[in-house]
């Protein structure tokens, strides 16, 4: 059952849990995580107001909302597209 309990000398340990390994980054994850970092800093270092020009008007924001907002973007368009990747490989 997986509500047992095994000891192991000092540490207690459910049953279903025994032999399973720690799950490990992969390089992809390092590779995100660094990227992440990146822009974080980025954005942190560029804090002025900058004009952005929209179809009728013209706004005046800090740039970090842009590089946040640019980034969040990348990140939705990266998701979305290996989402879709991932079903038609699935499919043949």
């Amino acid at each position: 059952m997986s509500d047992d309990i095994i000891r192991d000398g000092e540490s207690t340990v459910r049953a279903d849990d025994v032999g399973r390994r720690k799950a490990r980054p992969t390089a992809r994850h390092i590779v995100g995580l660094v990227l992440i970092g990146v822009l974080v800093l980025v954005a942190i270092l560029n804090r002025r107001q900058v004009p952005i020009d929209l179809v009728f008007t013209t706004v005046h924001v800090s740039l970090v909302v842009v590089i946040a907002l640019s980034g969040l973007v990348g990140f939705a368009a990266g998701w979305f597209f290996f989402r879709r990747r991932e079903k038609r490989r699935s499919r043949a």
